[in-house]
C-alpha cells in the first residue's frame, strides 16, 4: 500500500524537543494540583496535564492497573483508610505485586494533599503493574508503579439541592454488566463505565 500524506505537516522531534512541546499545553491547563510518582519518589506541584505516566506503563497499554479515589475536605482525606485498603485489596485481586503498607500509602498521600495546598478536592491514587521494556504481554515490567494526584473540585451545593428536590433519573444500557470479580476491584479499565454514562 502505498502512504499517503498527511493532511497537516508533521513535525519530527527528539523526546527533549517532544517534552518542550508539551509544555504550552501545561501552561494553560486549569486543574492544578500535585502529582507523586513512585518511579522518582517526587511530588510535582502545579498543573497536573504536566504530569506524566509513561506509554508502555502496564496501566495505560494493558489496563493492568487499579485506582481509588475519595474527597478532601478541610485539608483532610475522608476515609482514607477505607479507600486505601480497598486500593490494597484490588492491587491484591489484580496480581499486582505491591509491596506497600497502608501506613506509607497514608502518608505519601497525605504528603501530595499538603504539597498541593488544596483544602477541598479530590485525591486519586493508582496502582500499576510497572513500566515495561516493551509492549509485549509477558513483559510484566520490573516493580509496580504508585502514582496519587490531588486537585481542587468546588462542592456542587446546587446540584446536590437540585437532586434532592427534583430526584434522580434512571435509564437504561444496553451494555453489559462486569462479571463479579472485576466488579469487585477498582480497574483502570473503565470502558463500560464510560458507554454507561454516554448513554445517560
Amino acid at each position: 500500500v502505498r502512504a499517503r500524506a498527511a493532511p497537516t505537516p508533521i513535525d519530527v522531534v527528539t523526546v527533549d524537543e517532544y517534552a518542550e512541546k508539551l509544555k504550552p499545553l501545561a501552561q494553560s491547563a486549569t486543574l492544578v494540583g500535585a502529582f507523586y510518582d513512585s518511579r522518582v519518589n517526587v511530588i510535582a506541584r502545579g498543573a497536573l496535564r504536566a504530569c506524566a505516566i509513561p506509554l508502555l506503563d502496564r496501566g495505560f497499554h494493558r489496563g493492568h492497573g487499579v485506582f481509588d479515589a475519595c474527597a478532601i475536605r478541610g485539608g483532610g482525606a475522608h476515609a482514607l483508610r477505607a479507600h486505601v485498603e480497598r486500593l490494597v485489596s484490588s492491587a491484591r485481586e489484580a496480581r499486582i505485586d505491591f509491596n506497600r503498607d497502608a501506613d506509607e500509602i497514608e502518608a505519601i498521600v497525605m504528603a501530595t494533599i499538603r504539597a498541593s495546598g488544596v483544602r477541598d478536592g479530590q485525591v486519586r491514587m493508582y496502582v500499576t503493574s510497572g513500566v515495561a521494556r516493551s509492549f509485549a504481554l509477558t513483559d510484566m515490567g520490573d516493580m509496580a508503579s504508585f502514582y496519587v494526584a490531588c486537585y481542587a473540585k468546588a462542592l456542587d451545593v446546587d446540584g446536590d439541592a437540585r437532586a434532592m428536590r427534583d430526584g434522580w433519573r434512571a435509564v437504561s444500557s444496553p451494555i453489559p454488566i462486569k462479571p463479579p470479580k472485576y466488579a469487585r476491584l477498582k480497574s483502570t479499565n473503565y470502558m463500560p463505565n464510560v458507554h454507561c454514562a454516554m448513554d445517560a
